[in-house]
C-alpha cells in the first residue's frame, strides 16, 4: 500500500523514523527502533519500540529511552472518551521537557482501522491548539512518542526517500501503542513494554 522497501521500519540513533533494513550493522551503543504495522482481517495495528543494543554509551541514552516510554504513558493517561485529542501531546511534551527533553514536531502519532492512517491525522508529541476532536469511544489510535535529545524536526532522506533523520545527529526514542478508545480510558491492543 505505501511501497516501503522492507517488512519492518528499523532507525538507528538520528534516523526518527522510516529507517529501512539493509547492509547497515548494528553497533554496541546504537539507539536501535523497530516499528511494525500488521494487519487483520483488514484492520492495522502500529507498534514501535526502542532497545540499546549492548552497553550504553552513556546514561543520557539510557535516560532518552526511558523518557519515551514515560512520555507514551503520560500521554495514555489522558485517553478516554469525551478528551480532547491535543492533551495527549500535551502531556506527552511536558513529560519529555521535565526530564530535559524534546520532541520531534514533525511526527505523530494517528487514527487506524481499515487504513493504516485513519482520523484523527495526527496525534501530535506537543499541544497543537488544531488537533481538537473530541475522543470516542470505540475509536481506534495510534500514541507514538519521538523523543529527541535536542532537535525537533527531521527532514527525509534524499538518498533512499524514506529514512526521516536530526539534521544535527540528535539521538531520537520512538514508543508507540495502538489503543482502543474507552468510557473511562483504553485498551492496549500491542502487548506491553514494562
Amino acid at each position: 500500500m505505501y511501497e516501503f522497501p522492507g517488512y519492518t521500519c528499523i532507525s538507528i540513533n538520528d534516523v526518527a523514523a522510516h529507517g529501512i533494513p539493509g547492509e547497515l550493522v548494528i553497533q554496541d551503543g546504537d539507539v536501535v527502533n523497530v516499528d511494525v504495522s500488521a494487519v487483520k482481517d483488514g484492520y492495522y495495528a502500529d507498534t514501535g519500540r526502542t532497545v540499546i543494543a549492548g552497553t550504553p554509551k552513556s546514561a543520557t541514552h539510557e535516560r532518552l529511552v526511558e523518557v519515551s516510554l514515560t512520555s507514551l504513558e503520560a500521554g495514555l493517561s489522558k485517553v478516554k472518551a469525551g478528551v480532547k485529542v491535543n492533551q495527549i501531546g500535551k502531556a506527552i511534551y511536558a513529560d519529555a521537557r521535565k526530564n530535559g527533553f524534546t520532541v520531534i514536531r514533525n511526527l505523530a502519532g494517528h487514527g487506524l482501522g481499515r487504513t493504516l492512517h485513519g482520523e484523527p491525522e495526527t496525534i501530535s508529541n506537543y499541544y497543537s491548539r488544531e488537533e481538537n476532536d473530541i475522543l470516542k469511544e470505540g475509536q481506534v489510535i495510534a500514541v507514538e512518542t519521538f523523543i529527541s535529545t535536542k532537535d525537533e524536526i527531521v527532514y527525509q532522506s534524499e538518498e533512499d526517500g524514506w529514512s526521516l533523520f536530526t539534521p544535527n545527529n540528535s539521538l531520537v526514542s520512538q514508543f508507540e501503542h495502538t489503543v482502543v478508545v474507552t468510557k473511562d480510558g483504553y485498551e492496549v491492543l500491542t502487548g506491553s513494554f514494562r
